[in-house]
């Protein structure tokens, strides 16, 4: 226990200590207050919760509706914690030449993910539920025991879903199969095919009417707390951090076309296979294209005004660019020191990130082209839309890239991780995406249509025609910041 509380302390001394810990906290405060606005909510449903079970269960008594859908809302938790809950990771390599036992530190990354303040958000639902309605019908010893085994619920299916995510290791197969698993089970509920209600009725009275099922919740999750320390320790091992582990496929990316092009090409090469072989950045790709699906909803009510449409375009051509701008430059953060040793021009580097950032645009532009089918007024705001980005974005980013000094660690999940956001990226976006914008609408509602995408059209061009000087400005930043870059990253490991 002494080692597990040094443990965390020595996590909280990283967290202090780090160079961005303001940032950080910053980010850590409006989490906490979003959470408190989430309890709050919660705690409402569980007061009010006869009125809201009243509509979806109306034959049912209070208690009887809310076990009925209690299977639901754990599946639905347990595909959540899944795809969004990230894994706790502690680096070996530093307690190698320390007394310290393989299954203490297996130990503690499990017993670190069970004290998670979110795991117990709807206790804030629970608790008043168990209140007013439990202790009321049954008594308050089984209002006792039923938040009891809510929290041996919380534990099981955590644990069950990191256990679940450590085994399948990153595969693609089991998302699949999960995701098709949710959707016939909504899909059976939905149109009255098969339903699990009754079964989760069976269940959860037998739960909440039986005294010794509190003991059985307790032995399953220490089977599974004793299962995942079980597979930690069998498979924490430095090799498996610390080195890269070979293509099992042996697929090796070739880009000859562009390694062809000199330095600047084979940058692009390297950053385009680190894009393909990291599971963190395929997913960031993968979910932008997904989103650009947003068009549908967008265009399909056709009574927005004419601004509102064109944030829409404008959102919607450039949003893989301003999902890059967020680990641009940071995703070299863990072999920064290797690169700058290499022999290549800095403005190659430089001009690679450029490059990069332009073809992600155009391939943004050819995803969106089928919106074009809307009309001929959403066409022009779509293209006036990807040259404003070309003009301006695009240099915008990566000048704004030069100034970022966070690390980005791509072993760890991209969901629900705050590493690539800043309060400071979060303005300046918001201010490099709403004056062009306001300026093109401006003149739309001036001198239409025609005068917007000709504005447009010649603020991508103006762009492109500056890029060399351009280049040689952000060449010019990035070898007067390059040794702070190097130092950031390193302090960030």
């Amino acid at each position: 226990m002494v080692i597990l509380w040094e443990l965390l302390l020595q996590q909280w001394k990283k967290f202090r200590r780090a160079r961005s810990f303001s940032g950080q906290l910053a980010v850590k405060i409006c989490m906490a207050i979003g959470a408190l606005y989430l309890a709050a909510l919660l705690t409402l449903l569980g007061i009010m919760a006869e009125s809201v079970l009243g509509v979806a269960c109306p034959e049912l008594g209070v208690v009887e509706a809310a076990n009925s859908m209690m299977l639901y809302v754990l599946l639905s938790l347990f595909i959540m914690r899944f795809f969004v809950q990230g894994l706790t990771r502690l680096n070996p390599e530093c307690y190698q030449t320390l007394p310290v036992n393989r299954t203490v530190l297996a130990a503690f990354i499990v017993v670190r993910q069970l004290v998670a303040p979110a795991n117990y958000l709807s206790l804030f639902a629970i608790i008043p539920f168990a209140v007013r309605y439990i202790g009321v019908a049954a008594g308050s010893g089984t209002a006792w025991r039923f938040i009891i085994n809510a929290i041996l619920l919380i534990w099981l299916n955590s644990m069950s879903a990191s256990w679940l995510k450590r085994k399948v290791d990153k595969s693609v197969a089991a998302s699949v199969v999960i995701f098709l698993i949710a959707g016939i089970l909504a899909a059976g509920e939905y149109y009255h095919l098969f339903s699990l209600r009754g079964v989760s009725l069976i269940i959860f009275d037998c739960i909440l009417q039986h005294w010794f099922m509190t003991p059985l919740l307790l032995l399953l999750s220490a089977g599974m707390y004793f299962l995942n320390i079980r597979f930690l320790t069998a498979n924490y091992y430095i090799d498996r951090f610390v080195q890269s582990r070979q293509d099992k496929t042996g697929m090796k990316q070739q880009f000859s076309l562009l390694e062809r092009m000199g330095a600047t090409g084979a940058l692009m090469a390297m950053q385009f296979k680190l894009m393909l072989r990291n599971k963190r950045l395929r997913n960031n790709v993968l979910f932008s294209v997904i989103l650009l699906a947003y068009g549908l909803f967008f265009y399909s009510r056709g009574t927005e005004a004419p601004a509102m449409k064109f944030f829409y375009s404008f959102f919607l051509s450039g949003f893989l660019v301003l999902n890059l701008s967020k680990v641009i430059i940071k995703w070299d953060s863990d072999h920064f020191e290797a690169l700058m040793t290499r022999n290549f021009p800095t403005r190659a580097y430089l001009q690679a990130y450029y490059y990069l950032l332009l073809m992600a645009c155009v391939a943004n532009f050819i995803l969106i082209t089928p919106y074009f089918l809307y009309g001929r007024e959403i066409m022009v705001f779509l293209f006036s839309s990807f040259m404003i980005h070309i003009g301006i974005t695009v240099p915008s980013v990566l000048f704004m890239a030069l100034f970022s000094s966070r690390a980005l660690k791509l072993s760890r999940t991209s969901v629900m991780n705050q590493e690539p956001f800043t309060f400071k990226r979060f303005i300046i976006n918001m201010v490099v995406m709403l004056g062009p914008m306001s300026l093109v609408v401006f003149i739309y509602k001036k001198f239409g249509l025609s005068a917007a995408c000709a504005v447009s059209v010649a603020t991508g061009m103006v762009g492109l025609a500056l890029q060399k000087l351009f280049l040689k400005l952000c060449t010019r930043i990035f070898l007067a910041r390059k040794y702070i870059l190097l130092s950031a990253f390193r302090e960030n490991e």
